[in-house]
């Protein structure tokens, strides 16, 4: 934010040579998860 304040999300662990740029847009669309029994987790679905 512009006055320096962030807003949260997740990165457990990272590594970056030489450099990341990173751009976090807002979207309107629903984010929905799947269950994935393969791998006994719920994904997002990005085809949903």
């Amino acid at each position: 934010l512009s006055d320096g304040r962030t807003r949260g999300g997740h990165l457990l662990e990272g590594t970056v040579q030489p450099t990341l740029e990173v751009i976090v847009l807002e979207s309107p669309a629903h984010l929905r998860r799947r269950k994935r029994r393969d791998l006994g987790i719920a994904l997002i679905d990005l085809e949903a």
